[in-house]
């Protein structure tokens, strides 16, 4: 009797622990599930900000290229038929041709004093835009990275699973526990989930090229900030 109650104990034991661990396999997959999607929102927020910003500068640019133009149409009122006359002189060329001409010399000059803050101003705007959009491309190469670890992760991940459900397949196969049909049956899931892999990967493919033009073009700002 007694023994019996001691097999009864082990049985409900064995349960218990078998329910615990079922309940917990489950807790973590849905924390992963979470995790994931989490990740996914993050960085859907990042890409938005970036598109925000991206259209910020785009403004500021155009801002910029107004004020530029403004200053260009003075001075080209300025010129009148000298503009034509001086387009292809060289810089000793032109100044020789101010000589010539004391009244265009000193109108320019006196156009150059008038703007000298609204041009120091545009200078200045110029090169925040410039710091900025610098920021920005650095900003959005992080983002590339971070997306691109994120998608090779889970496709690493996800390979992994598969493999393991390729063997236990074959093993259940194999020793007659699911028939040559519902092995075959199981397996073209499987190649569906290779297929959105792959799919991944292309994706990851171009992400890759697509940072590579953004570092790029990252070097040639900094470049010309160098420069300046």
């Amino acid at each position: 009797m007694k023994f019996s109650k001691y097999i009864l104990v082990a049985l409900l034991i064995s349960f218990v622990s078998t329910v615990n661990a079922q309940k917990k396999s489950k807790e973590e997959k849905k924390a992963k599930k979470e995790l994931v999607k989490q990740k996914k929102a993050a960085l859907k927020e990042k890409k938005v900000e970036a598109k925000k910003r991206k259209k910020e500068l785009k403004e500021m640019k155009k801002e910029i290229k107004a004020e530029k133009k403004e200053l260009k149409v003075e001075k080209d009122k300025i010129l009148g038929d000298h503009k034509e006359k001086m387009k292809d002189m060289s810089k000793e060329e032109k100044k020789a041709y101010l000589e010539a001409n004391p009244e265009l010399k000193e109108k320019l000059e006196a156009h150059k004093e008038i703007t000298k803050e609204k041009r120091k101003e545009l200078k200045a705007k110029k090169k925040v835009f410039k710091n900025e959009k610098a920021n920005a491309v650095q900003q959005r190469i992080e983002n590339k990275k971070e997306k691109i670890a994120f998608f090779e992760d889970k496709n690493t991940k996800a390979r992994t699973k598969i493999a393991k459900t390729k063997e236990r397949l074959e093993a259940q196969k194999a020793s007659g526990e699911i028939t040559e049909d519902q092995y075959k049956e199981k397996m073209e899931k499987v190649s569906k989930i290779e297929e959105r892999i792959q799919k991944h990967d292309e994706k990851v493919l171009k992400m890759k090229s697509k940072l590579v033009k953004s570092e790029e073009k990252l070097e040639k700002l900094n470049t010309k900030k160098k420069e300046e």
